[in-house]
């Protein structure tokens, strides 16, 4: 309880969502433990974010507006509605097609929580020079107290390498990286990745 506590106070919800739900877990006839559980999840349900920024990159800028809600299915899992809009501008129209008056992306993320580690699940639909649709799985393992593991494979994912790229392009991604913590100053860190980058047309690149 007290490390669900500390971790509620310096603002880590996440953290204090896992030790609240491994205590409950470990402790199934503890009642007070169970209360904090919940107590700890329903401050997170019906949760909406709302982020504003100005983006400038290369020849594009314009308004972004991110937009995100978590709904609380069980302690396991919950569902996230997203959407990310871009008003966008070309600077340099002689160098670049001209861009949509508006990059607009949609999408849902599944995320499921485990003992030693969770999965997240997206889908989601950009209209951007075509509409495509988009997938993303990340998955997190801890295979003991200083041995963790974290694989991505995203399919059709916004491509922000180049000018280009972010206006008419996408890629297929594929990463794995692991972390070897020695104590709590020192971590050893590998990881590999490949990336197939396309047009929004399927042309690959």
């Amino acid at each position: 309880r007290d490390r669900v506590t500390a971790a509620t106070l310096v603002g880590n919800e996440k953290l204090a969502q896992d030790l609240a739900y491994t205590g409950a877990e470990e402790n199934p006839d503890d009642s007070e433990m169970y209360q904090l559980m919940t107590d700890i999840f329903l401050k997170s349900a019906g949760d909406v974010k709302i982020d504003e920024s100005f983006v400038n990159v290369g020849a594009i800028r314009g308004l972004r507006t991110k937009m995100s809600g978590k709904i609380i299915i069980t302690p396991k899992i919950s569902l996230s509605p997203w959407t990310n809009l871009w008003y966008t501008k070309t600077m340099k129209q002689k160098t670049i097609l001209a861009a949509r008056e508006m990059d607009e992306e949609f999408g849902l993320t599944m995320e499921s929580r485990y003992s030693k580690g969770e999965v997240k699940m997206s889908a989601g639909q950009r209209f951007g020079l075509s509409p495509f649709t988009s997938g993303l799985v990340e998955g997190y393992y801890r295979f003991s107290s200083k041995i963790n593991a974290l694989l991505s494979l995203g399919y059709q994912q916004r491509a922000t390498e180049t000018t280009a790229l972010l206006i008419a392009g996408m890629k297929n991604e594929a990463k794995l990286s692991g972390t070897y913590s020695i104590n709590q100053y020192n971590s050893f860190n590998a990881e590999t990745q490949a990336q197939y980058f396309q047009s929004q047309d399927q042309v690959y690149l």
